[in-house]
């Protein structure tokens, strides 16, 4: 998030997706939903989790991507401190520990699963070993934010009556194809650095970004 405020800074810049109402700011306005997507927690196949509220996940150890917001229903036994949250880089790195049964569940967004299940060089060993469980967590519907300037709202008006939430699916799907790539990104070459038994804090970041890109 830090680059995307730094490149906000820009007077052409006009706004970033994504956003939910959860996290937008002062400084921001909503466009229409845009996209939406359910989040779960994935699961390794042969380790398959019946839960029903979060305190049934006290038993069990959760990998998280740092700068994720962990769902409402789960957030207040975190602060608490009675779940075990162990953070990753990223999502891909989160689902690696999964497989390798450093954790027990793997909070995810359901888009980023399939898309990384599918291409990622890394996790094609343990492709048919992970599954999504079949507890949704939440709905995340997501927007693009736009600068409260005269100019960036000029450009909300247009979004809003121009962009149809079947043609921003689009969009979003050519821009997982253009630009997160894992196999121009990732190696599958071991090294040194980063050796088959991730380490505690995991390989060097060879992360695949969220996307989160500016307007």
């Amino acid at each position: 998030m830090p680059a995307v405020l730094q490149v906000l800074q820009k007077n052409e810049i006009s706004g970033f997706f994504p956003v939910t109402e959860v996290n937008v700011t002062a400084d921001f306005r909503m466009s229409n939903v845009m996209y939406v997507t359910p989040w779960f927690f994935a699961e390794r196949k042969d380790h398959p989790i019946v839960w029903q509220e979060a305190k049934d996940l006290t038993a069990y150890k959760i990998g998280n991507v740092m700068g994720y917001d962990l769902a409402k229903m789960v957030a207040p036994l975190q602060k608490k401190k009675k779940l075990h949250i162990e953070n990753a880089s990223s999502d891909e790195l989160n689902l690696l520990k999964l497989a390798r049964k450093r954790v027990d569940l793997a909070f995810i967004d359901a888009t980023m699963f399939e898309y990384l299940t599918r291409t990622s060089p890394r996790l094609r060993p343990f492709q048919n070993q992970l599954q999504i469980n079949a507890k949704i967590i939440h709905m995340d519907e997501y927007a693009v934010a736009f600068k409260k300037t005269p100019r960036s709202l000029r450009h909300l008006e247009i979004f809003n009556k121009s962009i149809t939430k079947e043609s921003f699916t689009h969009y979003v799907e050519l821009y997982f194809k253009n630009n997160l790539s894992p196999t121009d990104k990732v190696s599958t070459t071991k090294s040194k650095e980063c050796p088959e038994n991730l380490g505690e804090d995991g390989c060097p970041p060879r992360d695949i970004p969220k996307p989160e890109s500016s307007l």
